[in-house]
């Protein structure tokens, strides 16, 4: 009796043992993120961004805001389909690199797993930056007018995202709420969808102008 009791008692302390050492960390996933803040002053990252990059992270202790571990997580596959979605926000998705993101850092582990965290926040400041406050300042489009450009207020953004459990929810509220701007969206969708749409081919003939008659008007 003693002896099975000694066999269960081994084998339970086997399992617990085995448990704590599944839960910890490799070393892959140990070393993966150390240097994370330092790395955020690199090329990675866009030149007005860095410092509250560097910041955000080293508050965080170089702990991800996208990898659960080296694994990403779904906060990660959230901004990545918004971000596939900026042309409704008449944006081009090409600016944030949503195809190549998913591509090259959505696997377990990625390749470079520092690369991809700071690629991804980049994307997410540069996105937020273009879809909130335009992705050209005024005098870009007309050197006339001297209208300030607001500076996103990166390192608020960083911590609500950090603290989001409705990431989708949030980004989608970042454009302008203003009914000029809802507008402006509608009438880009509909222009968009009758690009799509099938259009009569008008017969050649001569020349119209206003007044004219021609079978071919209501074509027009």
């Amino acid at each position: 009796m003693r002896d099975r009791v000694h066999r269960i008692g081994r084998c339970v302390l086997g399992m617990v043992l085995a448990g704590v050492f599944a839960l910890q960390p490799g070393p892959v996933a140990a070393d993966a993120w150390e240097g994370l803040a330092e790395a955020a002053h690199s090329d990675l990252v866009t030149t007005g961004f860095r410092d509250s990059l560097a910041r955000f992270y080293a508050e965080r202790r170089d702990r991800p805001l996208w990898f659960a571990s080296v694994r990403p997580s779904a906060r990660a596959v959230e901004l990545l389909a918004v971000l596939a979605d900026a042309a409704s926000e008449g944006l081009d998705p090409a600016d944030y690199q949503p195809d190549a993101l998913r591509q090259v850092c959505v696997q377990n582990p990625p390749p470079d797993p520092v690369d991809c965290e700071l690629r991804l926040s980049d994307s997410l400041l540069r996105y937020a930056r273009d879809v909130g406050y335009g992705a050209l300042s005024a005098a870009e489009v007309d050197p006339a007018w001297y209208i300030p450009q607001q500076t996103l207020p990166a390192a608020k953004l960083l911590t609500a995202v950090a603290d989001s459990d409705a990431l989708t929810s949030l980004l989608r509220g970042l454009p302008p709420s203003h009914d000029a701007y809802r507008r402006l969206r509608r009438a880009l969708a509909d222009y968009r969808q009758a690009a799509h749409d099938a259009w009569p081919d008008v017969p050649p003939g001569p020349s119209l102008r206003p007044g004219d008659r021609d079978d071919r008007v209501p074509m027009l």
